[in-house]
């Protein structure tokens, strides 16, 4: 009947967006025979779309689609909340034990005990259901390798404990207690999905610093958030200005979607659009004070990087794996630019194209009449294929079809980057071992001369673990195991345990660097043949990139050796100063160290002892301040050094315990001591003294300063004012 049936309302009618495909569609719900907390008997299980449409431009007319299609979708947790008789999903059966892990946490850190209360929609209930979401989710995507950061999916992961963070603050907890949850989570859902349970402990420990470092700036951004709208409500606005969102997402670490929510809480709009903006215009900031990490940033131009579409590409053949030389190359397109430069494709092409973190290749296209186009850098377009950067140096652009003599790649800068990439797959094996299973590389740059590695891990790694992991990379090499790279189907890849960057594509086909018993991952860059070929190894240091990412930054090969001879060289110089051999340096340092400490103690001495005689041997010059007695006392044999006009004030304090004392030192020099039986104030004097020609001040018992014109001079101008007074 028309009742049951209905065809092209827009309750029956589904489209992704304004544009795109669209159809009708049919909903199955079920009569849960009580309303839920919002009035509704009916909860959606099922949705069938009928795709059959597609509207080419917004507000358009739909016009058939050329494929016809059916999507269909079940709500799994629905389901399973009509099968338990539950009005809600968070009443089943896998939810409870987190909201309850969740509810204890929190009571526990405000010390009062916090209610979920099924089918309501009270603040307790609703806090509780979102800390429990938020923790389910956030530990899938730690368990993935997705920590907290400031970028990418990173951010996603952060904007959702951010949020989780804030309810449990709204509900009184002012300690970490997220983290407390993922033991529920694992004895819930780590049977099915067993990287939550293997990485139970890591999760737990990314979540609590996440909630230290954001909880120290919650209440200092919320006071901040509470000032804003303040000062909007005086004004009578009622959209939050973009540039004040963006403040509370650069200074308090506020995601801007959360600053929304709390300012639509109090009634208030946002203007996105503005703080966007100003996003922008910090991003360009950093761009331009950025330094440069080792690779060219210069987009390929826009012409070039549409050959990517172009059929002559697909005759496009890359053989540098197995080689670094490559004859009779053909030109398969050339672009030449207005600087001296042009864009070429060649094939067989021996050139590794930048990627992966790794720098592309330099070297050079040999042409038939004997001159050479120096090949400066080499980049990958979108089809896979590597096009090359060349300075023309006055010689002619050879033409697409045109056959080249020799393309040849730098031997020496090619070795160099795979002897940094092995050592970077090394690397991430011993982090692994080293501080857990929870690390996952974040970002890498591999050049010929270093190496930097980005991985997520809650804190710094201490100094011990550091020599651990470079101990075990160094024992890698020496053990001089085959490095081989094979292609593999990527369901057999995974299975055999190797490891894959989450969030990067693969085809069904990929290439794997398995180096047994120490690293296999997912890699397209080039490497060594065997571990020993990287030669020396050396870990520079770690440093912190952002919230829940470290640094590694290591160098190999010859550059490693380069800084072992400057660092040995460094040593040598440094025993000659001091008189010994290079292996007793650390041992005579100390020595030298302890001898300077009591030295400096000696002269600490000494000069407490000359500001005590240049005291005793100053002629005081007495004078009365409302009652308080006061003498000046001018001291030629004591510098103006701020130590010893203190010492000399402290010496002063002895000799006159009854009376202030006004202390000069090298004619320019004041200070004002005042002993406890005295109650004169030392700033206030000092800064009377100095009457605006000077800098100083200090506190009510001493207050030191120095003047532009004599001390004397000022001191004297002070006391005849306080007469006058």
């Amino acid at each position: 009947s028309s009742e049951r049936i209905q065809r092209g309302d827009e309750d029956n009618f589904w489209s992704m967006g304004d544009t795109g495909p669209c159809g009708t569609c049919t909903e199955i719900f079920v009569d849960q025979d009580q309303p839920d907390a919002d009035g509704e008997r009916e909860l959606e299980v099922w949705n069938i779309v009928f795709m059959s449409l597609d509207r080419p431009a917004p507000n358009a007319t739909p016009v058939p689609l050329d494929h016809l299609q059916i999507d269909t979708g079940m709500g799994l947790e629905r389901l399973a909340a009509v099968l338990q008789g539950k009005t809600n999903n968070f009443d089943t059966d896998t939810f409870k034990p987190i909201l309850a892990a969740c509810a204890d946490a929190v009571g526990q850190a405000r010390g009062k005990p916090m209610q979920y209360c099924e089918g309501s929609r009270d603040d307790e209930t609703t806090a509780l259901r979102i800390m429990a979401d938020h923790i389910r989710t956030a530990s899938f995507l730690i368990a993935e390798g997705v920590t907290p950061s400031n970028a990418g999916r990173g951010y996603v992961c952060r904007r959702i404990l951010r949020r989780a963070i804030r309810f449990a603050h709204l509900s009184g907890a002012r300690a970490p207690v997220l983290c407390e949850a993922v033991a529920a989570v694992s004895s819930e859902l780590g049977g099915e999905y067993s990287t939550i349970r293997d990485q139970e402990s890591a999760i737990a420990r990314v979540i609590r610093v996440e909630e230290e470092v954001f909880g120290q700036a919650l209440q200092r951004g919320i006071s901040e958030f509470d000032s804003v709208i303040e000062t909007l409500q005086h004004r009578g606005a009622r959209i939050v200005p973009g540039g004040s969102i963006f403040h509370l997402y650069d200074t308090y670490g506020f995601p801007m979607d959360l600053t929304a929510v709390m300012a639509r809480e109090r009634g208030f709009d946002v203007d996105l659009v503005g703080a966007e903006a100003a996003m922008n215009e910090q991003r360009m900031r950093a761009r331009a004070a950025w330094s440069g990490s080792g690779t060219s940033t210069d987009p390929v131009p826009a012409a070039v990087a549409d050959w990517a579409s172009s059929a002559a590409l697909q005759r496009f053949e890359f053989t540098g794996y197995t080689s670094l030389r490559a004859e009779s190359p053909q030109v398969l397109a050339a672009h030449e630019c207005n600087d001296g430069t042009a864009w070429m494709v060649v094939s067989p092409c021996p050139f590794y194209g930048e990627g992966g973190g790794q720098v592309g290749d330099v070297g050079a296209l040999n042409l038939h009449n004997g001159t050479a186009l120096s090949v400066l850098r080499s980049a990958r377009l979108s089809n896979g294929s590597v096009v090359l950067r060349v300075a023309l140096d006055d010689t002619a652009l050879p033409k697409p079809g045109d056959i080249l003599r020799l393309a040849e790649v730098d031997e020496a800068v090619r070795h160099g980057a795979a002897q940094h990439h092995t050592v970077t797959h090394l690397v991430h094996a011993a982090l692994r071992t080293t501080l857990g299973d929870h690390v996952a590389q974040a970002g890498s740059l591999v050049a010929p001369d270093r190496l930097r590695f980005d991985f997520s891990h809650p804190k710094p790694v201490r100094a011990d673990a550091l020599e651990d992991i470079q101990r075990t990379v160094r024992a890698a090499i020496a053990s001089n195991v085959p490095v081989s790279a094979q292609e593999e189907k990527l369901e057999d890849a995974l299975a055999s345990g190797a490891i894959a960057q989450f969030g990067d594509k693969y085809g069904d086909e990929v290439r794997v660097i398995d180096i047994p018993g120490l690293s296999k991952e997912l890699c397209g860059g080039t490497h060594v043949a065997k571990t020993g070929d990287i030669g020396a190894f050396v870990l520079l240091g770690e440093t912190s990139v952002a919230s829940g990412t470290r640094r590694i930054e290591a160098l190999a090969g010859k550059a490693a050796l380069n800084h072992l001879y400057g660092t040995e060289e460094t040593l040598r110089k440094a025993a000659e100063l001091v008189q010994c051999a290079p292996s007793e340096l650390a041992e005579k340092t100390e020595k030298l160290m302890a001898q300077a400490k009591s030295a400096r103690k000696e002269v600490d001495r000494l000069k407490a002892k000359i500001a005590a005689l240049a005291v005793k041997s100053a002629s005081p010059l007495s004078l009365g301040s409302d009652g308080n007695q006061m003498v000046v006392l001018e001291l030629t044999e004591c510098d103006g050094e701020p130590a010893m006009v203190q010492r000399a004030a402290n010496a002063a304090k002895q000799l006159y315990r009854d009376a202030a004392a006004i202390i000069v030192a090298d004619g320019k020099t004041v200070a004002v001591a005042a002993t406890s039986k005295s109650s004169v104030d030392a700033n206030g004097i000092l800064v009377d003294i100095l009457g605006g020609n000077g800098q100083g001040g200090g506190s009510t018992r001493f207050a030191l300063g120095r003047c532009e014109r004599a001390a004397k001079e000022a001191i004297e101008l002070w006391c005849r004012a306080s007469k006058a007074a």
